[in-house]
């Protein structure tokens, strides 16, 4: 069985084809470069937000961890350092936040707005590249985004790239 390779016009201008067009049976020939689609694109720009979204709320919601952590466990070794105007505190309260990197509600609520948003268009694009065939190979979305993730692969191997 002879293996399929790319027909190229022009090296400047190689021929573009899909992941799914190319596999039929064994004869998907590795190695080939394989210019992915648009809806595969959408779909990795989409995984890319959703992360980006989830590593800004995991910051927000590590430092309210700490935070929280401290005055439940530590109340009385917690002080908050530069604040203006602040009431003062001993020194001797040695497990010190810096006040100003305490996120606003604004930030807290624009985290989750942009993490709904990026699960939403996430669902939308994985349901496009699944209904044209062209999932093969990329990583589905989380089950569960709203739970801390666990280690995840290599970024080539996580965009499918």
């Amino acid at each position: 069985m002879a293996v399929p390779t790319l027909n190229v016009s022009h090296p400047s201008e190689p021929k573009s084809e899909t992941l799914s067009s190319l596999i039929s049976g064994d004869r998907l020939r590795l190695g080939v470069p394989i210019a992915m689609s648009e809806r595969t694109d959408a779909y990795i720009a989409a995984l890319k937000r959703h992360d980006a979204a989830f590593e800004t709320l995991n910051r927000i919601r590590q430092v309210v961890v700490d935070i929280g952590a401290a005055l439940q466990n530590h109340p009385e070794r917690l002080r908050f350092v530069q604040i203006p105007n602040a009431l003062s505190i001993p020194m001797q309260a040695d497990l010190t936040f810096e006040g100003a990197k305490w996120p606003p509600v604004q930030e807290i609520h624009n985290a989750l707005a942009e993490c709904h948003a990026a699960i939403s268009a996430l669902k939308t694009e994985w349901a496009n590249v699944c209904n044209t065939g062209e999932a093969y190979g990329l990583t589905p979305p989380p089950t569960d985004p709203w739970r801390p993730q666990p280690q995840r692969r290599s970024i080539r191997d996580r965009y499918g790239v």
